[in-house]
């Protein structure tokens, strides 16, 4: 075979083998770029999914947010959001009366200092002799009765109460009616100084009591200052029940949380007598807030006081 015609061939056979392996080349590209392509355009499809998703979502969120605030704005049923700040004092009034054939009966009341300093608590009262200045304290857990006019007190076992004092302090009575009631949110506005939310009350569907009234509360710590409201714990009775929390302060002073010094420290035993007109006073009082008693009980129960004695001895 002549050597030009070898040569030929031999160059032809390179030439198809370079142009098979640019085929081939090509093929590969193309087959990595159209992997390539789908990959990123399902990850593009499914993150637009996914935004679109995200934006309903969001868009859904947004007016669901907006219709409730519309409809606390337009005075519909919405929830009370009650606080206790962890340190405050206060001056509390507690008034109820009785309403009887549209008659309202004569008002009953029972005034206290409170103060709240972390889980400590602070009742101080001013009651008719024997009694005279008392205050009850719970202090790292443990519980005192401190007798001023008589210079004494009595470290109180857990059971020696028959009620819980905590139930007459502002923050425990909203809670106790909120299980009870239906609350519509109101404007703002100044109470004693104090800006505040006005809700009002309106007893729930399944309550068998008829209960309603409004609660006042406090805008800066969300304690409520006023509830005034009604209720019916005996058939045929309505009991009108205000409690007021006075004088807000935030900064109450340490001290008056402990024994004050010079006291005489008796057994409950040696204290029964104090305890038994202490506990008649005030339990009537967190019953009628309760719901559980009219406030006639409160008169009704009341210990006699030495006016009351003497003038019992002269008849």
């Amino acid at each position: 075979m002549p050597s030009s015609l070898f040569r030929t061939e031999q160059l032809e056979s390179i030439s198809y083998s370079r142009q098979s392996f640019c085929a081939y080349r090509r093929t590969l590209v193309a087959s990595l770029l159209v992997l390539i392509c789908s990959s990123f355009g399902c990850t593009g499809s499914q993150g637009a999914k996914n935004a679109n998703s995200t934006a309903a979502s969001g868009k859904q969120n947004g007016n669901g947010i907006a219709n409730a605030e519309s409809r606390s704005a337009s005075g519909q049923p919405s929830g009370i959001d009650i606080k206790e700040p962890e340190r405050y004092g206060v001056a509390i009034t507690i008034s109820a009366q009785d309403i009887a054939g549209g008659a309202p009966a004569s008002m009953t009341t029972q005034q206290f200092g409170f103060a709240k300093l972390g889980a400590d608590r602070r009742w101080a009262f001013n009651l008719p002799e024997p009694l005279g200045q008392v205050t009850y304290l719970e202090k790292s857990g443990l519980k005192y009765l401190v007798l001023f006019d008589h210079k004494q007190y009595a470290e109180l076992t857990p059971d020696t109460l028959p009620f819980q004092m905590s139930a007459l302090s502002p923050g425990a009575i909203a809670e106790h009616l909120k299980p009870r009631m239906q609350f519509e949110k109101a404007d703002a506005e100044p109470l004693n100084g104090r800006a505040v939310i006005k809700y009002r009350l309106a007893a729930a569907r399944d309550d068998s009591t008829e209960s309603d009234g409004v609660i006042f509360v406090d805008l800066e710590t969300g304690l409520p200052l006023r509830s005034d409201f009604n209720t019916s714990p005996q058939a045929g009775t309505r009991t009108r029940v205000i409690v007021e929390a006075r004088d807000l302060q935030l900064n109450p002073d340490r001290s008056q949380f402990d024994v004050p010094a010079g006291m005489k420290k008796i057994t409950t035993q040696e204290a029964k007598q104090q305890i038994g007109e202490f506990v008649s006073r005030l339990r009537v009082f967190a019953e009628i807030v309760s719901g559980a008693r009219p406030a006639s009980a409160a008169l009704a129960n009341q210990p006699a006081t030495n006016e009351n004695r003497r003038a019992r001895r002269a008849k």
